[in-house]
């Protein structure tokens, strides 16, 4: 029997610590446009997480990147907002 694929070394394309990089990265950017809409709006932390049915801490955790939020999430965010859910998500240009 031969064994053709013996010697093919397969590499993730993303090892754990760089997902992790890339999270944070994202997680930091869908932040920068909640808060951005947020001011825009002229909401303050406490009012935005009052809409969201939710406590201050977690906009802040949002807002600086320390949780990456569903998209359900975000599009519940983005309803209070008034804004589309794709204006919350980074572009390619942005990455």
């Amino acid at each position: 029997m031969h064994r053709y694929f013996s010697t093919v070394e397969i590499k993730p394309l993303y090892t754990k610590q760089s997902k992790a990089i890339l999270n944070k990265k994202l997680a930091k950017q869908i932040g920068d446009k909640v808060k951005r809409y947020r001011l825009a709006k002229g909401y303050s932390m406490v009012e935005l997480a009052g809409l969201l049915d939710t406590q201050k801490q977690s906009v802040y955790k949002i807002e600086n990147g320390e949780y990456c939020t569903s998209i359900q999430t975000l599009r519940i965010i983005s309803e209070a907002l008034d804004c589309d859910l794709a204006d919350l998500i980074p572009s390619n240009s942005e990455k």
